[in-house]
């Protein structure tokens, strides 16, 4: 995309976290042009350049929670490189995901320094319709940075929606190869032979004891999971319940989009306190996120009366059909449930929040309601509308990662990703 993009007249620039990528870059891309950001700014006593919640963007990343007192450290030191790299370049869009504290850090960055005049923007998967991404400039994802697509659909019925989108039928294989002793014996080589550890990169684990130890723990709660007793389809039969899936965890869906409601046991507990009389919750959990839970944790969620563990091979749109609520921090599932006419509650800010139908939940709210029942959306919903205003502000064209969808390096979606991006960028220039 980079080559694409530099073939057609735009400046494009690097900021990794990472000395082996760096390298890797440098093979093409003159070494001016990439800023690295790693743990050598650790203890050089910078300033800060403002205040940026840093404790918020340390509790959300997956490994500066792990090391606070060298993480929000971490942080402040790499401010003024960020600032004098955006500023000395001039640079005026910077694309990036929303996972990482630096990431996150250097999105506040380019809004609060109006004089950068630089915009953060996250391109991502909209999930639904297959195969569409769009550019979103908010920490949340829930502002699309709508540009009226030209590569927009001529009518939202050539559409299809009610397929599940393909990355359920990716995690589903991903899943099959995780389980197997095969899988868990290849990393734990990878991580003792294959000298993966970057001791100096602030997003992995520092050491290859720390990684061993990690893959173990994991592969333990694999085999673990399976002995925790789950419920078929058939349980649920003439029964009125409210559907919960879990999130895969560490993950940005739940750590940064989803953050003050991280905590998902918590979550579980505030909605069970709410549920009508006789009603059950039923959890599913998310095919990526075996292994990653304890036992304990499952057995703590099943101690509570009417709530019940779903096998996770149970069909997620068959459970959301027969549900009479969805509810979700942010996951997918409720956006299904929109699409199908079911009621669905999510507890952060999505792009595919409706009123009537897929609303946000407080856990004010929730202590303020009698029951779940006072919270459910009875409205109608526009749908024809909803989905041309997502197919405007979206484009054609698969993001994702060669790991987890291959076809993403396709020379043909390179291209039309990279015309997507030509278009945000030649947007600016022409304002």
């Amino acid at each position: 995309m980079a080559k694409y993009l530099e073939n057609c007249g735009v400046n494009v620039y690097w900021v990794v976290v990472s000395g082996k990528l760096k390298k890797e870059i440098e093979k093409t891309f003159s070494p001016e042009k990439i800023l690295l950001i790693d743990k050598s700014f650790v203890g050089k006593k910078d300033t800060t350049i403002g205040e940026f919640k840093l404790n918020e963007l340390v509790f959300g990343d997956r490994i500066l929670r792990r090391y606070p007192d060298w993480g929000y450290d971490y942080l402040v030191n790499i401010q003024g490189s960020i600032y004098d790299f955006i500023n000395r370049n001039d640079i005026r869009y910077i694309f990036g995901e929303l996972t990482w504290g630096h990431e996150l850090l250097i999105g506040r960055i380019a809004m609060r320094f109006q004089e950068l005049k630089c915009m953060y923007l996250s391109p991502h998967t909209i999930r639904i319709p297959d195969a569409r991404f769009a550019f979103f400039y908010d920490e949340f994802q829930s502002c699309i940075y709508s540009v009226d697509s030209v590569d927009s659909v001529d009518s939202v019925d050539s559409v299809s929606i009610s397929g599940k989108p393909k990355y359920v039928e990716l995690n589903e294989l991903r899943r099959k190869k995780r389980n197997s002793l095969i899988y868990l014996s290849q990393q734990l080589y990878k991580s003792l032979f294959k000298g993966g550890i970057e001791i100096l990169n602030p997003s992995a684990l520092p050491s290859v004891r720390e990684e061993v130890v990690s893959k173990l723990i994991e592969g333990f709660n694999r085999r673990a999971y399976l002995f925790i007793s789950k419920e078929s389809q058939s349980f649920l039969a003439n029964k009125k319940y409210v559907f919960l899936a879990l999130h895969k965890q560490p993950e940005a869906s739940i750590d940064v989009i989803g953050r003050y409601y991280e905590d998902q046991y918590q979550n579980i507990l505030n909605i069970w306190r709410c549920m009508p009389e006789g009603w059950f919750l039923v959890i599913k959990e998310h095919v990526n996120a075996i292994g990653d839970r304890p036992f304990d944790f499952y057995k703590k969620l099943t101690s509570l009366d009417g709530v019940s563990l779903i096998n996770h091979e149970v069909d997620s749109h068959k459970l959301i059909q027969d549900s009479e609520l969805v509810v979700t921090v942010s996951g997918t599932v409720a956006y299904e449930a929109m699409l199908m006419g079911k009621p669905s509650l999510t507890f952060a800010d999505v792009f595919f929040n409706e009123p009537g139908i897929c609303e946000k939940v407080s856990i004010e709210l929730l202590k303020e309601c009698e029951s779940l029942i006072d919270l459910i959306p009875n409205g109608h919903y526009k749908k024809a509308e909803f989905l041309e205003k997502i197919l405007m502000g979206s484009f054609e064209g698969i993001i994702s990662d060669p790991v987890s969808d291959p076809s993403c390096m396709h020379e043909g979606n390179i291209e039309q990703v990279s015309e997507a991006f030509l278009e945000i960028i030649n947007l600016n220039k022409a304002i």
